[in-house]
């Protein structure tokens, strides 16, 4: 059940960075013919639009760290292991300093 939860999440946040990423693009398609370069506001849409679509690839793999916990699990363990870290050592002491400073804060 958590498992399909967190397809369902990550599906549904891809779909909309996909999205939100691409159609200032389809929007500057669409005007075509009526979209003058010349015009500082179409000209800054028309960088926007072109930029928008990086922040998609960029974006993927940060939805993936914040909704999938064994992709966040298996990056954490690798990042510090190629690091020359104790992985499970340092995620365990994360671990206890994050839940010492919400106590303390309580």
């Amino acid at each position: 059940r958590g498992l399909q939860k967190q397809s369902v999440i990550t599906s549904i946040l891809i779909s909309l960075v996909f999205m939100a990423s691409f159609v200032p693009f389809g929007i500057i398609l669409v005007l075509g013919a009526n979209f003058d370069i010349q015009n500082p506001f179409h000209m800054g849409s028309y960088k926007i639009a072109l930029f928008a679509p990086f922040l998609n690839f960029m974006a993927n793999p940060l939805i993936y760290l914040i909704s999938i916990a064994s992709f966040r699990e298996f990056l954490v363990k690798k990042v510090l292991h190629v690091k020359g870290w104790n992985a499970d050592r340092d995620c365990n002491s994360v671990s206890r300093e994050l839940s010492a400073s919400r106590m303390s804060s309580q």
